[in-house]
Formats: structure tokens, sequence, C-alpha cells
């Protein structure tokens, strides 16, 4: 494999980085979003066996659905600052992923907790946009 194949090859894994951590982080938004609505349906039925709980992780799963959406947008359209706040996001979703798992049972965590640890691992890998890749800092 020549040099030149080498450098285009990773030119393309530096274009398709963001964007795989741009599709997972969407994904992650909607899944939020799926056990938001499943919290809220816990309150309306009077399922719940703390109101207070549930409410709190309703609007929790809420706020970090919407932002993790903001993450995606800005995955998608080519933003220096997404990789950070997506490496914060993603660990910060894991305790809230447990308390889902207490509440609704694995079936709705272990996806949620899956996204979670692939958009850390997309995050990663996706090259920094103020650096390039071999800066020694």
């Amino acid at each position: 494999m020549t040099s030149d194949t080498r450098d285009r090859d990773d030119q393309a894994a530096g274009r398709a980085a963001p964007l795989v951590a741009g599709l997972v982080t969407g994904l992650h938004s909607l899944g939020l979003a799926v056990a938001g609505v499943l919290y809220g349906r816990e309150l309306l039925t009077g399922t719940a066996t703390e109101p207070v709980v549930a409410g709190m992780a309703l609007v929790l799963t809420v706020i970090f659905a919407i932002l993790l959406g903001v993450l995606a947008r800005g995955w998608f359209v080519g933003r220096r600052w997404p990789k950070t706040p997506t490496l914060v996001w993603c660990l910060l979703t894991l305790p809230a992923i447990l308390t889902l798992n207490t509440t609704n049972g694995p079936a709705a965590a272990l996806p949620l907790a899956a996204l979670s640890v692939a958009g850390i691992l997309a995050a990663w890998s996706a090259p920094s946009q103020d650096l390039p890749d071999d800066t020694v800092v």
C-alpha cells in the first residue's frame, strides 16, 4: 500500500467519523425521546411507583434528548465543537439509563446504553477539527 493510498484512506475515515458520530448521536436522541414517552406513560397511567422520581427522570430524559439532538445537528453540519460535548453527554446519560433500567427494565435500557457507548467511541474516533492528527502538544 502506498502512502498516497493510506492518505486517501485516512482522509475518507476522517470525513466518515463525524457522520457516524452524528448518526449515533441522533439515534441516541431519538431513543431518549422514546424513553421520555415511557416515563410520561407511567405518570399518566399511574403505574409509576415513585411519581416524583418518574417526573424528574422524564424531565432529564427530555433535556438530554434535546441536547443530543443539537449535538447530532452540529456533527452533520460540520461544526468544530461537538466532539467534547458528545463525550460528556454520552457519559452523563449512563446514570440516567441505570434509572431507566430499574423502572422500565433492560429492554428499554440496554439499547440506550449501547448507543451511549457507541456515541463515546464515535466521538473519540472523530478527528479534532482544530488540530491535525499528527500535532504534538
